[in-house]
């Protein structure tokens, strides 16, 4: 097993190098070449049985990177069968959590699930996407608890989420498309093989289910890209311009969405203001070169910039009002990341470092238990109205915000304008709110 795994993790870095040494790297040749989804398919017969991954989670759990089990603990939200409409709803901007019929994703390694259930180093290019927060689907909300096992208590027939380990191209991957190593680049081309994925699948209505998508991206845009690019000025608006044609092909040419962006945060200083053993800086330069290496150190200032300004436009796509007016598409900021904070505790030298548990081992990629997390935080601000979303997180079930029969609705930025309307006493007509709020 050892050797598959070592064959996976040097396949990967592989990835890594040719990305980082390519001036414009493509998806498809990249990532989705017969040879290498040969490859990994391979690998996955032989690391992906049950038995095998059941192994590998037990390991994680020895070492509390996988969460608490919540037995004789009742669902936060009490008779969630009351929050899906007894007609699917003609507008987005009135979709109850039950009246999400598909889940899906995009994105690049945080959303493929890497080393979530990862014990050594290893194995963590394993892509253990049923723990995936935003489309898992293994287990049930008080085991793994991810969106579409939320989602599952207010809608049993949920299609879309991830369950076992896999590749994007498996069966198993459901609509999670997100690759490893993918930057904003990659985003227009993940966009058509999640519309061809979803059109096609037979459960699916493709015009009437209402779907709902969660996309996180720009991490290795950062990471393997800034560093390299002869034009590292231009980062942001390439960055926005990748992202701006993503979505409008998803709202081209799929009908009745909901994104959830899930808004890019500062990684440059969260990573380095996260006290950490010794062993995970050889995983930094690895997964993260542009800010882990010389180059960085070169260009300390000027790379601090372009991820500020990144962070910047992953809020401002979602709020500039180039979606509003739509009823049946909507994007909505998720600001959670952005002023998130690693908790920390005593070790066993007494020192006060950051709480690995929430880490894969290469303290890059998070844990299932860091991704239960996110996932709560994920949903906390989904029930949330814009201009007043956390933007941080806590331990699981802390918080768990839930729909009410006073407002049972997903929050956009369209109907928090009606709210507000009403809470002033004015005209409750949909008027959008020209002040572009979080």
């Amino acid at each position: 097993m050892r050797l598959f795994t070592a064959a996976l993790f040097v396949q990967f870095c592989f990835l890594l190098h040719v990305r980082e040494n390519v001036a414009t790297p493509t998806f498809p040749s990249a990532f989705s070449s017969r040879v290498e989804m040969g490859i990994k398919d391979f690998l996955y017969g032989i690391l992906g049985t049950n038995e095998r991954v059941q192994a590998r989670r037990q390991a994680a759990k020895r070492l509390q990177k996988i969460q608490t089990e919540l037995n004789n603990v009742p669902f936060p939200c009490s008779d969630p069968s009351k929050y899906r409409s007894a007609k699917k709803p003609t507008s987005v901007h009135q979709l109850m959590p039950g009246d999400i019929d598909v889940i899906a994703a995009l994105g690049d390694s945080l959303t493929a699930g890497f080393g979530a259930s990862a014990s050594t180093q290893l194995q963590v290019p394993i892509e253990n996407r049923g723990l995936v927060w935003s489309i898992g689907g293994d287990g049930s909300w008080r085991s793994v608890l991810t969106l579409p096992n939320i989602l599952r208590q207010f809608n049993p027939e949920l299609v879309g989420f991830s369950t076992g380990d896999g590749p994007a191209h498996a069966y198993s991957a459901g609509f999670n498309v997100a690759e490893g190593g993918a930057t904003s680049d990659d985003l227009a081309f993940m966009a058509k093989v999640l519309v061809k994925r979803i059109k096609s699948h037979p459960k699916v209505n493709f015009q009437e289910d209402w779907k709902l998508v969660t996309l996180l991206i720009g991490n290795n845009d950062i990471c393997l890209e800034m560093c390299y690019s002869e034009q590292p000025q231009e980062m942001a608006a390439r960055f926005k311009k990748n992202l701006i044609n993503a979505l409008d092909y998803l709202r081209d040419n799929m009908p009745r969405t909901l994104v959830n962006f899930v808004a890019l945060g500062r990684i440059d200083l969260l990573l380095m203001q996260m006290k950490l053993p010794l062993s995970c800086y050889a995983p930094h330069r690895i997964f993260c070169p542009c800010l882990f290496g010389p180059r960085y150190d070169r260009s300390k200032n000027l790379y601090s910039d372009i991820v500020h300004a990144m962070t910047n436009v992953s809020l401002e796509v979602a709020n500039d009002g180039r979606y509003d007016g739509l009823d049946n598409f909507a994007v909505v900021s998720q600001p959670f990341t952005t002023r998130l904070i690693f908790p920390t505790r005593i070790n066993n030298f007494g020192h006060n470092m950051t709480d690995i548990s929430l880490l894969s081992p290469d303290c890059f990629h998070l844990s299932q238990s860091g991704y239960a997390r996110a996932a709560n935080a994920l949903w906390n601000n989904m029930l949330e109205p814009v201009g007043e979303k956390s933007m941080d997180w806590a331990d699981v079930l802390t918080k768990f915000n839930c729909p009410s029969e006073s407002w049972p609705y997903i929050y956009t930025r369209i109907n928090t304008n009606s709210v507000r309307l009403k809470r002033s006493g004015e005209n409750t007509s949909m008027k959008i709110n020209e002040k572009n709020n979080y």
